[in-house]
């Protein structure tokens, strides 16, 4: 009897310190992970950022030109219909993109979002400087000089974006944009003081009219998310829009009896970089 309980407690002091081992091992499995704050790359989010913009754009103006006096031959009078383009004033431009938008998970790594986009800010400037009108054979006619401006003001353009894209590690998101805009904007024109060629100052008149552009824009952009809230995204967009016939500024001459009125028709165009700052909800 001796003998066997000498052998049972070499047994269990051989097992014990196996079974202890295990425990601890199988309680350091089961343990939970430790919680750590991970980036968020989903869900809905505010961002407000700068926008620096590269103006694009243009307008053609058409004109009716009548000379009663008979122009630069002495002819009698005559009326031409002809056309010019204005050129964007190069310069950059800036203003504040304002984004609500929401992205969520496709699959794997893909991702789909929209937003909500309202931009406010950029004052898009259109001119043509020294345009030479004609008479009825071709020949020069005054005046001599003349200048149209135009000053383009979006108050604000509002747009809608389908943004695609995919997941590159944990924190950097990729997204393509696909947006579709629609923008009140009031155009000024004016004709500057500098016609010259006439006989005494020409009567010109300004035009102020407000006008709805619908549009269409493709871009990029690449969100780095910091944390779980907090997010900084940089993108670039190109929009362009449909152009708009309105009403562009009038000379007229009484002493050399011309008479000039015209239609503008304008087409807003941009491409913008925006820097903003984001808050996932």
């Amino acid at each position: 009897m001796k003998k066997y309980l000498t052998q049972i407690i070499a047994v269990l002091i051989l097992v014990k310190p196996n079974m202890v081992w295990a425990t601890a091992d199988q309680s350091q499995t089961n343990s939970p992970p430790a919680q750590t704050r991970s980036a968020n790359v989903t869900g809905f989010s505010l961002s407000v950022g700068g926008s620096f913009f590269t103006n694009q754009t243009s307008s053609k103006v058409s004109y009716d030109y009548q000379n009663l006096f008979g122009g630069s031959l002495g002819a009698p009078g005559f009326e031409v219909y002809d056309s010019y383009d204005t050129q964007s004033i190069a310069g950059l431009q800036n203003g504040v993109k304002i984004k609500l938008s929401h992205v969520g998970r496709f699959f794997g790594r893909v991702m789909l979002g929209l937003s909500l986009n309202a931009l406010y800010g950029p004052d898009l400037k259109t001119s043509i400087q020294s345009y030479t009108f004609t008479d009825s054979t071709g020949a020069p006619d005054n005046p001599a000089t003349y200048e149209l401006d135009s000053s383009f003001q979006p108050k604000p353009d509002l747009s809608v974006g389908f943004e695609p894209g995919f997941l590159i590690g944990d924190s950097l998101l990729v997204l393509f944009k696909i947006s579709a805009h629609n923008m009140n904007a009031t155009v000024n024109s004016s004709i500057p003081a500098t016609v010259t060629g006439t006989t005494g100052a020409p009567v010109t008149t300004q035009t102020s009219i407000s006008k709805n552009f619908l549009g269409y824009g493709a871009g990029v952009s690449l969100r780095f998310s910091l944390n779980e809230h907090l997010y900084y995204d940089l993108s670039g967009e190109a929009v362009e829009f449909l152009g708009q016939k309105i009403d562009a500024p009038s000379l007229s001459n009484a002493n050399d009896e011309i008479t000039i009125t015209q239609t503008q028709y304008i087409t807003p165009k941009w491409t913008e970089v925006t820097v903003a700052f984001g808050y996932f909800f």
